[in-house]
């Protein structure tokens, strides 16, 4: 749903009980057999080319940093919107790092989980402006997140080295809609949030082309 110019999608986040557990998950699984030493890649084998990534929050609004010990223990870095908790804010952006790294697409499908409730849901790719080569960037859009009475607006990056995965996930809720990606509604309010869910969208989508890829001597790409 990009209008004027703005993509739109949906993802469940990491900060709701669904999407933490399988983000926080997915560096790999519990009680798998030990494989045999020779066979095992240490992370001083495996060629780290991530040291962190950068990009910026949108000016527009003001953010706050989700002081939740929760996330911060599972590697999770989230910003919603100041003067919101992280259970209603209309807007949010994460961050985290994932050990060991696994194929992007498993990572993707792990992400998309949640839009199995979904009535009507959308998804596409979209172009970052990073040039760091292993990326996945795609777009999500849910038309109501069912048992809740609200859709979801996500874009999702997901950058990969030979140790971890580095994602970033943006969200935006939205009134709850019979179509994924179509926000227009006879009832005044409804039609309110549905403008301002369109401009954070297009901030959030903004923010995403904001991402660079950084090395252990800071250099960025």
């Amino acid at each position: 749903m990009r209008t004027s110019g703005t993509k739109a999608l949906l993802v469940l986040l990491c900060s709701t009980a669904l999407l933490l557990s399988a983000c926080a998950g997915a560096g790999g699984k519990r009680g798998a057999a030990k494989q045999p030493d020779k066979t095992v890649q240490t992370a001083q084998t495996l060629k780290k080319e991530i040291s962190y990534l950068t990009f910026s929050l949108p000016e527009q609004v003001q953010w706050e940093r989700n002081p939740d010990e929760a996330l911060a223990n599972a590697g999770v870095a989230e910003w919603i919107l100041a003067g919101y908790t992280a259970a209603d804010t209309p807007a949010r952006v994460m961050y985290q790092k994932l050990e060991p790294a696994q194929a992007p697409a498993a990572l993707k499908g792990q992400v998309l989980g949640p839009l199995k409730t979904c009535p009507d849901s959308q998804i596409s790719d979209f172009k970052g402006l990073s040039k760091y080569r292993q990326q996945v960037n795609f777009e999500a859009i849910c038309s109501q997140l069912v048992p809740n009475n609200f859709g979801l607006i996500s874009y999702v990056s997901i950058f990969t080295d030979q140790t971890a995965n580095h994602m970033v996930i943006t969200e935006i809720r939205t009134p709850a809609s019979k179509k994924a990606g179509v926000l227009t509604f006879q009832n005044t309010e409804a039609q309110k949030q549905a403008e301002t869910s369109k401009i954070l969208s297009e901030l959030l989508y903004n923010l995403m082309q904001t991402i660079r890829i950084c090395d252990e001597k800071n250099l960025c790409i």
